[in-house]
């Protein structure tokens, strides 16, 4: 004869097995008490351990933001980058960064590595835009600022010395893009290949 349910150690109501959490260190292979019970058991935990939950979740994502931030950097200046260029146009993120920017995160790490020269790698880069921010009309779409052919690492010291001048030739197909973009007198400022 097969087993189909279980005695909840809590409410004492036999109760079918899909009603219990799986767990295959108790019996049966569900925990001890039924789903309703469980639930209730861990809102008044919730309630009565407030602080204590606040001060676990606190350390927890200090140390696991610090190490995830360290093993993905790449992903790290690819959010930051987007999240610079909405400030500056004073918009908030409305979605997913690959779909407002139209690649994927491998994408912009495999250009940006290309470009790589030197001892260049991820602790010491910033991303530069080549056309500056500034120079772009304030309607501009992010992903139009944010596009590949306008990104490039720079060593930190030598982006932050640039400041917001162009210094870096575009490709012509980027250049016919985003023309209609530029602001006035900027547009012949650019040099593109």
């Amino acid at each position: 004869m097969e087993i189909i349910s279980k005695k909840c150690g809590i409410c004492k109501i036999d109760k079918l097995f899909t009603d219990f959490i799986k767990n295959k260190k108790c019996s049966f292979g569900v925990n001890n008490k039924c789903k309703v019970c469980q639930q209730e058991y861990r809102k008044q935990y919730n309630k009565s351990n407030k602080e204590k939950i606040l001060k676990y979740n606190i350390q927890y994502n200090k140390s696991y933001n610090k190490e995830w931030g360290e093993n993905n950097k790449h992903i790290v200046k690819w959010r930051g980058m987007l999240n610079r260029c909405l400030i500056y146009k004073g918009k908030k993120k409305n979605g997913k960064t690959e779909k407002i920017l139209g690649y994927s995160i491998e994408v912009f790490k495999k250009h940006i590595e290309y470009q790589f020269i030197n001892n260049m790698d991820w602790d010491n880069i910033h991303i530069d835009h080549k056309i500056p921010l500034t120079w772009f009309k304030p309607e501009t779409p992010v992903n139009i600022i944010n596009n590949l052919f306008n990104l490039q690492p720079k060593l930190a010291g030598d982006n932050i010395s640039k400041l917001n001048r162009y210094s870096d030739n575009i490709s012509l197909e980027y250049f016919v893009l985003i023309k209609e973009w530029i602001l006035g007198d900027y547009l012949s400022k650019i040099k593109y290949k």
